[in-house]
């Protein structure tokens, strides 16, 4: 599993903004000094830069509110990194950016709508920091009800091309974009609701469907009955299941585990997403895994978005970790007459 999403980290930045002691862990004299050292690393010529004894403001330390001459300071300081080479400068691009949007400062907009265009041969932070960025922007729009930062999000939302990116601000908007009661507010329920009916790719269909049902918000409806046939191979033996968009993912499970004659006694997990390491993806539920009443597990798949052609992997029995290889394959219109959902349609070895 991966860390908190950047979402995850700023979700309750307004509560800790009342906490002095929790700003003040690392002194702003102290603060400043290592800036210093960071500026003097960075004007050195010709050298093998090392940023890593440089302590204060890194990913793993507390972000502070900045004041605003250092937040200024501190976004000089970003753009230098980033264009410089070095050892331990991911971890010290991020604190620093972390800074910046737990700052929550308006005049760092124009700082984030660039980086969300910047690019660089062999730059393998450019995800992270688009993250780091989007949620920044979602903030923005959320506490100074900034009408520009919330376009640069429904924008993303609704046009972006790279789907890790839609997904990250699905996360941004659906953390960040509450009520004083904790509801998704009108904005979000709209914008979740759109992403969660029309996107193109399954993984910000299904992030946002399943913010709408945590949030008990109108859930998706999941139309008519069909038939949904997914392959299963497990060990290069393939069987071929079909079930019913009514049934969930729980009844799906089972079906695979009865296909391959597994006794139900064991734990599992599904990983819905070959490409995203977050815990959005995994479906793993507690204490009984076949009798789950809520959650992505006992949610119909008529409502899960799951398109033809799908890749996902379940893994059964948790210590020996049978690996299962599922895809959908096939989409028959309505079930036969006579025949008893979910079955083994076709089964070789």
């Amino acid at each position: 599993m991966s860390r908190d999403t950047p979402a995850q980290a700023l979700q309750y930045s307004e509560e800790f903004d009342q906490e002095d002691g929790f700003f003040h862990a690392t002194p702003l004299a102290r603060l400043a000094a290592n800036l210093d050292v960071r500026r003097k690393l960075l004007d050195a010529p010709d050298t093998k830069r090392d940023f890593s004894p440089v302590h204060a403001m890194n990913r793993f330390n507390a972000p502070v509110r900045l004041p605003d001459a250092m937040r200024a300071e501190v976004e000089q300081l970003l753009v230098r990194v980033m264009e410089a080479s070095g050892s331990s400068k991911v971890a010290i691009e991020e604190g620093l950016l972390r800074n910046l949007a737990f700052t929550a400062s308006l005049d760092s907009l124009p700082l984030f709508e660039r980086l969300l265009e910047y690019t660089r041969p062999r730059d393998q932070f450019t995800t992270k920091r688009r993250t780091w960025v989007i949620a920044g922007i979602a903030l923005l729009a959320k506490r100074h009800r900034s009408s520009e930062a919330a376009r640069q999000l429904e924008v993303m939302l609704r046009a972006n091309p790279d789907k890790r990116l839609r997904v990250a601000a699905v996360d941004a908007v659906a953390r960040l974009w509450r009520t004083a009661d904790g509801e998704l507010d009108a904005d979000a329920l709209s914008l979740l609701t759109d992403v969660a009916r029309d996107d193109r790719d399954f993984e910000p269909r299904f992030a946002a469907r399943g913010w709408l049902a945590t949030m008990e918000a109108d859930p998706i409806d999941p139309g008519e009955v069909e038939v949904p046939a997914f392959k299963a191979t497990s060990a290069r033996v393939p069987r071929t299941i079909e079930v019913l968009t009514t049934h969930t993912l729980v009844d799906l499970v089972s079906a695979v585990v009865s296909a391959f004659s597994w006794d139900h006694d064991h734990l599992w997990a599904l990983k819905l997403s070959a490409e995203f390491d977050q815990e959005d993806f995994y479906v793993s539920p507690e204490g009984d895994p076949w009798e789950v009443d809520d959650g992505p597990a006992a949610a119909p798949l008529g409502a899960r978005g799951v398109p033809v052609g799908h890749r996902f992997e379940l893994i059964y029995n948790l210590v020996r970790q049978h690996r299962v290889a599922l895809q959908r394959v096939a989409t028959a219109p309505s079930p036969k007459p006579r025949a008893k959902y979910p079955r083994v349609a076709a089964s070789v070895g």
